[in-house]
């Protein structure tokens, strides 16, 4: 009996190894295979079948995230053509909705391609200051928001907010949230973009708000608020997976005085000075 005892223990052991390098296996974590170490050789074989599929899925995935950052790539040339020869068109309401759905085709490219780029590639980090460059990026989104019809404020709450992180991809994630607010606030009010210490930026709009219950589903990849608005669903996934690699996160609540607040949380940050 003592014997028997012993025996089934180390048994379950590497059975309880199995189940815990199991529990590490998610859809973002490629290369974890379960240990063949201390199994019996009555479950090696299972586990060795189930450590192949875990490979066929890795080289699966691999050529996946291949082929649409292939695809955005190759997009970006006949979309350029494209902009340019409605560029050429005489002035008009349907060029102007030509020029519209080109600039968004161009939008919905280069965020399949930023995707797929931080996924193989990470982002690349150093020292930035987060007021600064947060003001470029509105300046460049404002004429925009104004030709949408909305009043655009930036508000910072420090005179210099700096952070540890990738200049391009956080800014690529606050135009995001900007042309999301452009998109989805109404065509009226007011958009205000607004930095805090230790490493915050908030978009507050006028809109209608998120009801509480999509919060969680507006940043899935191809979810889309209203399926015959604008954009592909991209955008605040994009804003996601950048606040993850800053080791942050994007929320959403009400706005104070109504419409939606996006608060981009982003770790690892330091500020000085009063408010600007």
């Amino acid at each position: 009996l003592l014997a028997s005892h012993v025996v089934v223990r180390r048994t379950l052991s590497g059975l309880h190894a199995i189940v815990a390098r199991a529990g590490q296996i998610d859809a973002e974590q490629r290369g974890v295979r379960l240990p063949l170490a201390e199994v019996p050789a009555e479950v090696a074989t299972l586990v060795g079948a189930f450590n192949d599929a875990l490979q066929r899925l890795d080289d699966g995935h691999a050529r996946q995230e291949r082929f649409l950052a292939d695809a955005a790539h190759e997009l970006r040339t006949p979309i350029a053509i494209l902009h340019t020869r409605i560029e050429n068109l005489a002035e008009g309401a349907e060029r102007t909705r030509l020029l519209a759905d080109a600039a968004r085709l161009s939008v919905l490219a280069g965020q399949l391609l930023d995707l797929q780029r931080m996924k193989v590639h990470g982002t690349g980090r150093q020292r930035i200051d987060l007021v600064a460059m947060v003001r470029e990026v509105v300046a460049e989104m404002a004429p925009l928001a104004l030709a949408a019809g909305y009043e655009v404020s930036f508000e910072p709450l420090a005179a210099r907010v700096e952070i540890e992180g990738d200049r391009d991809a956080i800014a690529r994630a606050l135009a995001n949230l900007v042309r999301n607010a452009i998109e989805h606030a109404g065509g009226m009010g007011a958009v205000t973009v607004r930095v805090m210490p230790p490493g915050d930026i908030e978009v507050i709009d006028d809109g209608p708000g998120i009801p509480a219950a999509l919060r969680e589903q507006i940043f899935k990849p191809f979810h889309r608020g209203h399926a015959t608005g604008p954009g592909a669903g991209l955008g605040l996934s994009l804003v996601q997976e950048i606040a993850r690699l800053h080791g942050g996160e994007v929320t959403v609540h009400d706005a104070p005085g109504g419409g939606a607040l996006f608060r981009l949380r982003l770790r690892s940050a330091r500020s000085d000075g009063a408010p600007a």
